[in-house]
């Protein structure tokens, strides 16, 4: 180290590694009671703190004396599928004697509990981060290994250095933690403002000034009675408006499981990229690193024949009830969890009814009838089924120019403060990867400072 007084240690002159606790699956409960101890897992592990609000619990027989969190402790995560969780580590603030961690963690415990602060410190730190992604590179499953830490490598300052740098961590996390609060205040009140700009478009709100200066509008032409049978009031319509269903004014169908299974074969030099869940979000179609497939290899395949303006929805998982129209960019083919819902009634136009789909209204009405399963799903006929509003057409084209115009003009304040979210943490990262630097810079002011 070139800074005076620092030096380079081992992980194994500085602390003692503990295995985290193993135990059967069938020794595990979900809820504390008497004579059971509290487990720590990776996903506990939240920006370098313990978040206790999701723990598994197991026998106390099977934890060890030495296996209880004391304040001080570091826990880190050793194994997972991710690389991002491995080598996650969390500062214990007190003592649990009630809690351990999993076999999947590994506890560090300090030699000197007055180097818990520094440890801490270093284990956020991109070097840190990027030593253990290294460590523990695997195929599937990354593992790191006991000595992996026991030989980490990590500079210490003297311990007067080391409450330096710690203090002035300390307040600049404040205004980290500050700013990072206010950042994440921007973007839901953006998705808000977006929100009520929808349902005020699918409700004649945000028309309504547009429909009194043109006079009586000729109405839509009316179909059955909307969404028979479903529970979500639908509110009254203004003059020419009515209600209809999205099988009485579009084609609504599917690739099926089997023709996936039998007939799909992705290939990286096909012509056609394949649209999936991930392609649909709560802000309309998303574009990623798509799959392919050949146009001969898939052209019996009809019903997933994709055109530009068709609309898609998600039926089942996560993503249930998102929409998004299907681009003029290139050639698309239907994948699985996504329907395909192909406007046939001239009165309909695609870009209104895929407004309405996300409106909290549509959306609402969309997702009602959603089988209470653990993903959650719709089926063909449910989604035929959906209640639309429908203005005459005029009054639709009126409706997404307005809606776009809003949203262009919301567009550049969520992108800043996206960007804003990213330099933020890029900070927080230079922060601790200069700790040496600023520890340095305020060495060398005091010794240049003649005081007052």
């Amino acid at each position: 180290m070139n800074q005076r007084g620092w030096r380079t240690a081992r992980g194994s002159e500085l602390f003692e590694f503990i295995r985290g606790v193993s135990y059967r699956k069938a020794d595990a409960r979900p809820q504390p009671g008497i004579g059971l101890v509290g487990i720590v897992r990776a996903g506990n592990i939240q920006d370098g703190r313990l978040d206790l609000s999701d723990l598994v619990y197991v026998p106390d027989r099977r934890v060890g004396k030495a296996q209880r969190l004391r304040q001080g402790d570091l826990i880190v995560a050793m194994s997972s599928g991710s690389a991002a969780v491995v080598g996650k580590a969390a500062v214990v603030e007190q003592d649990y004697p009630g809690l351990s961690c999993g076999t999947f963690c590994g506890l560090l415990r300090p030699q000197d509990p007055a180097l818990a602060p520094w440890l801490h410190c270093y284990f956020q730190t991109p070097a840190y981060r990027a030593a253990m992604t290294r460590a523990a590179a695997g195929i599937h499953i990354h593992n790191l290994k006991r000595d992996h830490l026991l030989k980490l490598e990590i500079p210490l300052p003297p311990l007067p250095e080391q409450q330096r740098i710690l203090a002035q961590l300390a307040v600049l996390n404040v205004h980290c933690r500050q700013a990072r609060a206010a950042l994440a205040r921007v973007l839901p009140q953006l998705e808000q403002l977006q929100q009520s700009v929808l349902a005020a478009a699918c409700c004649g709100d945000l028309t309504a000034g547009w429909r009194a200066g043109r006079g009586a509008a000729e109405p839509a032409r009316a179909t059955e009675p909307a969404g028979a049978g479903t529970a979500v009031h639908q509110p009254p319509l203004p003059a020419g408006w009515c209600w209809t269903t999205l099988g009485d004014v579009a084609l609504v169908t599917k690739l099926a499981g089997f023709e996936y299974s039998r007939s799909v074969r992705y290939d990286p030099n096909g012509d056609l990229a394949v649209i999936k869940a991930e392609n649909v979000s709560r802000q309309g179609f998303r574009p990623t690193d798509f799959s392919y497939v050949r146009a001969e290899t898939v052209a019996h395949l009809t019903r997933s024949r994709l055109a530009p303006h068709d609309l898609l929805m998600v039926f089942v998982g996560g993503g249930l009830g998102q929409v998004g129209l299907v681009p003029p960019d290139r050639r698309y083919f239907l994948g699985p969890n996504v329907a395909l819902i192909r406007l046939v009634a001239e009165q309909a136009l695609p870009a209104y009814m895929e407004l309405y789909l996300r409106s909290p209204l549509g959306f609402t009405l969309a997702t009602a009838a959603a089988k209470a399963t653990a993903q959650g799903s719709l089926s063909m006929r449910q989604i035929r089924q959906i209640p639309c509003p429908l203005p005459p057409r005029a009054e639709q084209a009126e409706i997404v120019d307005r809606v776009r115009r809003s949203l262009a003009l919301q567009a550049p304040l969520a992108g800043r403060a996206n960007r804003l979210a990213g330099q933020l943490q890029r900070l927080e990262e230079s922060i601790l990867a200069r700790t040496g630097v600023v520890t340095a810079n305020d060495r060398t002011s005091s010794v240049g400072s003649t005081g007052p």
